[in-house]
């Protein structure tokens, strides 16, 4: 089973939560728990959303995940020093490190899109490029970010590969899998030199 970890701060998006729906539509179509999403904050416990709903969560701590998404407040700000640092360390311990909208500006924060290409919501898109200026900002891409690259990761367990989604059977349960399978492995190329560094 594949471990997603899924970071918020007070006042997160709750749109945030759709890009979740991704490993929900494969544990449902696959009958069985293939990938374990657990949504993190600073200090655990109860978080209020951007529309006041709260949302239960753990602490950071020294787990490793396979993915760890940022979610991204309404408007950008300064994110607390332990968030950047459990940002900053998942680079290492994860296989992808992703960011939803303004979930960016806590990755240019730690330093981690330094260099890279990079993009967040459009109406954000300006400041980042100005606050950042390391940062190759794309303006016209994407809303989302992702840091963690290198080669595409194994899909999970009875999952498809890339190379195999075209050939599987296209009956209604492996089309679902496959496609949710291409969703999480996506994010793992974005440093190739022709694709912006974002979560699509």
């Amino acid at each position: 089973m594949q471990t997603v970890g899924f970071v918020v701060t007070p006042g997160f998006q709750m749109m945030s939560f759709a890009a979740l729906s991704v490993f929900e539509f494969a544990n449902v179509a696959a009958g069985e728990a293939r990938y374990d999403v657990r949504v993190l904050s600073e200090d655990g416990g109860t978080v209020p959303s951007s529309m006041g709903i709260p949302v239960e969560t753990r602490r950071l701590d020294r787990q490793s995940f396979d993915t760890v998404i940022f979610g991204g407040p309404l408007e950008p700000e300064t994110a607390a020093p332990a968030v950047i640092a459990f940002a900053q360390a998942a680079l290492t311990r994860s296989r992808r490190v992703a960011s939803i909208c303004t979930g960016a500006f806590l990755l240019a924060e730690a330093g981690m899109l330094d260099d890279r290409r990079a993009t967040t919501h459009w109406f954000y898109a300006r400041e980042l490029k100005n606050r950042f200026p390391k940062i190759k900002v794309e303006e016209d891409a994407s809303s989302s970010s992702t840091v963690r690259s290198g080669p595409p990761p194994a899909p999970a367990p009875g999952s498809t590969s890339r190379s195999a989604w075209w050939r599987r059977t296209w009956d209604r349960k492996s089309r679902a899998t496959s496609r949710a399978s291409s969703w999480s492995i996506i994010a793992g190329q974005a440093d190739s030199p022709s694709t912006p560094c974002c979560w699509r």
